[in-house]
């Protein structure tokens, strides 16, 4: 082994014919490690993607997955349709009690008749709409259920009147009612002489 005398390098003295410069097997050596290092950083890169790929195809089975969870329950279309309901009364857009004429201590009366109708049972009740008049506040109204017998619902002055409860009635029901308007002489007075006075009376049915 010795100096080259072209180019100063050294020489190597192998097995082969020929001798080879130094400096040619050193860069060899590094072209070889170079390739290694590419090879290498190819295998992470490629690692790196099939982690991705797996990854993605996780995240889409997983995704998948949660689909098949979900259930969809469809009905066929149901129908529907509304009950009835009818209050009937006999004196309905009719005066109940005409007491036109009335003399203290005299009194008159008249009766009305409720029937019930349709799916439901129905809470009636009875309300009256005065005009506060002062004869209104003289004169006394009685309430009676009279289907069987008489029983009071209601009494007072005809101006403090304004709801009773007839009760819960069954379809097909029918019950009837008197209304009594007293004029008593304790209320009487001069002041009273030609005066008028109204109340309107409604009868209302909720369906039960």
């Amino acid at each position: 082994m010795g100096p080259d005398p072209a180019n100063g390098a050294e020489t190597v003295t192998g097995p082969g014919p020929h001798a080879q410069p130094r400096s040619t097997t050193k860069e060899s050596g590094i072209m070889r490690r170079q390739q290694r290092t590419r090879g290498y950083r190819r295998a992470l890169a490629l690692t790196a993607l099939i982690a991705l790929a797996l990854a993605l195809l996780v995240s889409l089975t997983v995704g998948r997955s949660g689909a098949t969870l979900i259930r969809v329950s469809t009905n066929p279309g149901s129908l529907f349709s509304a009950g009835s309901l009818t209050l009937s009364n006999t004196k309905n857009g009719a005066v109940i009690v005409n007491a036109a004429g009335l003399l203290p201590a005299g009194s008159a009366n008249g009766s009305a008749s409720i029937t019930i109708q349709g799916s439901f049972s129905a809470a009636v009740i009875l309300t009256g709409t005065g005009d506060g008049s002062a004869l209104s506040q003289a004169l006394t109204l009685k309430i009676e259920d009279t289907t069987g017998t008489a029983v009071t619902l209601w009494t007072g002055t005809m101006s403090s009147f304004t709801t009773v409860s007839l009760g819960t009635l069954a379809s097909g029901t029918t019950r009837s009612y008197r209304f009594t308007v007293t004029f008593p002489a304790a209320n009487a007075t001069a002041a009273l002489q030609n005066s008028s006075t109204t109340m309107t009376l409604r009868f209302t049915g909720v369906a039960q």
